[in-house]
């Protein structure tokens, strides 16, 4: 049988794991992001706040995303691990800047400008789901 187990330790901002710290910025993806960096190997486990594609936008905070990654990318990570796809330079951090750019630009029925990508039908569900949201 399955039980819900609550976190016995949480952190505000930053917990220290040795080499790892895991940080929070505050919410884009959800309401509660958090990505664990080692500064020392210059890895950033980010989560799914980069993600190879088109990032689900719906719960999360497309406004406060942005400032997020680019405190993300002032860490100066030189691998990023996202939350899907591969393996990473500091690119996928653009990209997904460059993303929630013209997200947060866009209004309903506004074209895909990233028709390429797979799922290519999840840039009118992020519209829609914000769309919603604000109603």
């Amino acid at each position: 049988m399955l039980e819900v187990r609550h976190p016995h330790e949480t952190f505000d901002a930053e917990r220290r794991f040795g080499r790892a710290a895991a940080i929070t910025y505050g919410g884009g993806h959800t309401l509660s992001d958090s990505f664990l960096w080692i500064e020392d190997a210059r890895v950033l486990f980010a989560a799914d706040l980069v993600v190879d594609g088109h990032p689900w936008i719906g719960d999360g905070d497309p406004g406060a995303w942005p400032g997020i990654l680019e405190r993300m990318a002032g860490l100066g990570p030189e691998r990023i691990v996202p939350g899907h796809g591969p393996v990473a330079g500091p690119e996928a951090i653009d990209f997904v800047h460059a993303y929630l750019d013209a997200f947060n630009r866009a209004t309903p029925g506004d074209p895909n400008p990233y028709p390429e990508l797979p799922w290519p039908e999840m840039w009118e569900r992020n519209l829609a789901a914000i769309a919603e949201r604000a109603a």
